[in-house]
């Protein structure tokens, strides 16, 4: 995966296990997201990676502090997006 500035490479099976323990499917923890289940599953097998707008988005989907996943999330404005 290549690293890009404003783009984020991580470990996609900490965010799924974390949703699972949560009781979400990807289609509920995309809603949450704005996303779809399609991309998100891309981004939990790693297949992806995602803007750090979008990590930032699910990590507050499941309840983490973005901050914890990668301090680089802790500068992150979100854009208007529904909150959880």
């Amino acid at each position: 995966m290549v690293k890009r500035e404003g783009f984020l490479s991580t470990s996609g099976s900490r965010f799924r296990d974390c949703r699972k323990a949560l009781g979400l499917t990807q289609v509920q923890a995309a809603g949450l997201c704005g996303t779809n289940q399609g991309a998100l599953s891309r981004l939990e097998r790693d297949l992806e990676t995602g803007s750090l707008d979008l990590w930032w988005r699910y990590a507050t989907a499941i309840g983490a502090n973005p901050a914890s996943v990668d301090p680089r999330l802790a500068s992150v404005k979100p854009k208007g997006r529904p909150k959880p």
